[in-house]
């Protein structure tokens, strides 16, 4: 744990090659630790290698985050939660709180706290009701819950708020193939 939040420094000091060559050398002994595989997204990223930071992150969506059982554990989850929040701001120029709020409520279902995500969500929204990310979140929570109709709903504010997303057009179109 303790190599993670050197590696968080290292990005707080703007040391990308430390930072990636840091996470690298975790990999390297644990191939499966998925706080590592996002740091090292996050150098990637900051060094400008889009293409490799995307191979690694799609690799790293297929593994789950380590239970979290301590406050130093959460607390890296959630910086890193707000490192890759700046990342998606290209994409979405609304309130970056809301945005942080959304990759939390995200990232706290993947480790299988719903409560708290689903909270995390709704947080975003009182913030910004028009996050795209917030609203798509939620409806996959939704789905997952099997409240279609909550998942119905935000998909639509989703397609409201950018007609072009397509992640959320399959998600209807699957609703509606049930």
């Amino acid at each position: 744990m303790k190599e993670l939040i050197e590696i968080l420094e290292c990005i707080d000091k703007r040391n990308y090659i430390k930072a990636r060559e840091m996470a690298e050398n975790i990999i390297y002994k644990q191939p499966n630790n998925r706080f590592a595989l996002d740091l090292l997204v996050i150098s990637l990223r900051y060094l400008g290698e889009a293409t490799k930071a995307s191979e690694i992150s799609y690799r790293a969506q297929n593994i789950p985050f380590p239970k979290v059982s301590t406050t130093e554990d959460a607390e890296i989850l959630w910086r890193i939660s707000q490192l890759t929040s700046k990342f998606q701001k290209s994409a979405y120029s609304g309130n970056p709180q809301a945005l942080a709020y959304a990759n939390m409520g995200s990232e706290l279902c993947k480790l299988g706290k719903l409560d708290e995500g689903r909270d995390y969500f709704q947080k975003a929204l009182h913030i910004d009701p028009n996050c795209e990310i917030a609203h798509y979140n939620m409806g996959i929570f939704a789905y997952n819950q099997k409240d279609y109709q909550l998942c119905k709903k935000s998909m639509l504010e989703v397609i409201r708020i950018n007609p072009g997303n397509q992640k959320a057009k399959e998600v209807l179109t699957e609703l509606e193939n049930q």
